[in-house]
This record gives C-alpha cells, structure tokens and sequence, in this order.
C-alpha cells in the first residue's frame, strides 16, 4: 500500500493509483476541517473512482473465473492423467 497518491502513481498499478485516490477522498470526505461546500464534489469524485475500482474488481475476478475454468465442452478422461 502507497503512502501517497503521488507514489502510487509513479510506482504502482492504475489500480493501485485508483486505491490510494479512493482512500485520499474518503480521508478527505471524513475530515472534520472540509468545508461543506467542497463535500458534493468530493463525493461525487469518490463514487467516480469507487466505481472503477469496482469495475477492475469485477474485470480480474472473470479473467481468474475464466482461466481458472475448464472449457464447457471439456469432458474428463482419466487417460489424461
């Protein structure tokens, strides 16, 4: 995990840039000292980018599902083995 977004990006994966941005703006969104009139940009920021690492989830769990799964049409046959 990157200490700053600035790290992240320079080092780490888009996603590890997007994790490190979502965790800047919920700091940011949970801050006692962010003005009211920041927090409407602020959460709308913080959805955009949840829904991309949300997105990138979805993508690398069905890239593990599909490398994972044997073919559909795949029968076992114990002379395989």
């Amino acid at each position: 995990m990157f200490e700053s977004i600035a790290e992240a990006a320079a080092q780490g994966t888009e996603f590890e840039y997007l994790l490190a941005l979502q965790r800047k703006l919920a700091r940011a969104l949970d801050a006692p000292d962010t003005p009211p009139y920041a927090l409407a940009g602020l959460a709308k920021q913080f959805n955009d980018v949840s829904r991309l690492v949300e997105d990138r989830r979805v993508e690398d769990r069905e890239h593990l599902r599909v490398v994972e799964s044997p073919p559909v049409d795949s029968v076992f046959d114990a002379g395989d083995i």
